[in-house]
């Protein structure tokens, strides 16, 4: 038998409370703002004990915290201009010690930041629409005892197509390019691997076209 390859009736079940606020404004005519402040403290929490092979066993950490923020501002202008931008800020990490991990070490694979913005353009009479995206994430550390990280990396991406109706019907073709520049990251981790083989490449530039037909009754 492997590993995790059979129950594991030692885990505890975790227990989170949560606080949160929020703040929806609009600060012009044509923008509105959205924030949230929130805080999570979590007992027994299930986390990734290791991973071999593929295969991963968990256990119980003591006390975790997350504390954060996540703002959005969204703003609509003149001749079919819109943009949008997101910011979330996040601290997760061990509120207690347990094993070898210390209290404080953060928690492996989530992102301090993240950052998310577009612009976009929307030609009506034609049903056009075309925007033009930037996603940026932090540095993820990729074990609990805090000794690598993936590093931070930034891609932008595009997307366009068109929309129409007739009748009880609406139709939508579009195109969309992923890592528009090709570049090279660490899209995600492998928590707590084993072997050492923490990270996982990024997807190259792809593509995707699609087309969808709707009907409505």
């Amino acid at each position: 038998m492997g590993v995790a390859s059979r129950p594991n009736l030692s885990l505890d079940a975790a227990e989170s409370n949560n606080i949160e606020v929020g703040l929806k404004s609009f600060i012009a005519d044509n923008t509105q703002l959205n924030l949230t402040l929130f805080r999570i403290t979590t007992k027994n929490e299930i986390i990734t004990n290791q991973t071999i092979a593929g295969r991963s066993t968990f256990i119980n950490a003591n006390d975790t915290k997350r504390t954060g923020a996540e703002l959005s501002i969204d703003s609509d202008f003149n001749y079919g201009i819109s943009t949008y931008f997101s910011y979330s800020l996040l601290n997760a990490k061990f509120d207690s010690d347990f094993g070898t991990i210390q209290s404080g070490n953060r928690i492996p694979g989530t992102y301090r930041s993240q950052i998310y913005g577009e612009v976009a353009w929307k030609y009506d009479a034609l049903g056009f629409n075309v925007a033009f995206e930037g996603r940026h994430n932090s540095k993820v550390y990729v074990n609990d005892r805090n000794v690598d990280t993936a590093p931070s990396y930034t891609i932008f991406n595009v997307r366009a197509g068109f929309e129409q109706s007739l009748a009880s019907w609406s139709f939508r073709e579009y195109v969309r390019v992923e890592n528009l520049f090709d570049k090279e990251y660490i899209g995600s981790v492998r928590v707590n691997d084993g072997n050492a083989l923490f990270f996982e490449p990024g997807a190259d530039r792809n593509y995707l076209v699609g087309l969808s037909a709707r009907y409505k009754f």
